[in-house]
């Protein structure tokens, strides 16, 4: 059905929520935002769909610090403990409760970053 879909829907916005929406979908307790890649400068982080539980005080996000940018420089799947994070580190999201982790997926086409999924669990720690 999601493929179905996104070849029926030509806008970016529109496509990005339907793929956050079925990546929290398949993780309850989850909630997860779908951000293009832009190298600047300074490079930046644009959140294109957001699903779950979730707002994001700017939809344009600094990729200089923080996991985005371990993201952007290791190109690898990367998931951090709340306990291990400091505020600063999740300041673009406004996440109203207790959360176990954050996991972020590069997307790439190739050796080309494009883009990233976040995905915050509220409910079960992500392992690696």
């Amino acid at each position: 059905a999601l493929g179905a879909d996104l070849l029926t829907t030509n806008e970016v916005g529109a496509r990005a929520a339907l793929i956050a929406g079925t990546l929290a979908g398949h993780l309850p307790g989850s909630a997860a935002v779908l951000y293009l890649y832009d190298e600047g400068p300074p490079p930046t982080a644009t959140a294109k769909g957001v699903a779950g539980e979730i707002l994001l005080a700017d939809p344009v996000v600094p990729a200089e610090g923080g996991p985005f940018a371990a993201l952007f420089q290791e190109r690898q799947p990367l998931v951090f403990r709340a306990e291990s994070l400091t505020r600063e580190a999740y300041e673009h999201l406004d996440i109203r409760k207790s959360f176990q982790s954050l996991a972020y997926i590069p997307l790439l086409r190739g050796d080309r970053l494009f883009g990233a999924m976040e995905i915050v669990s509220y409910e079960n720690p992500f392992t690696a």
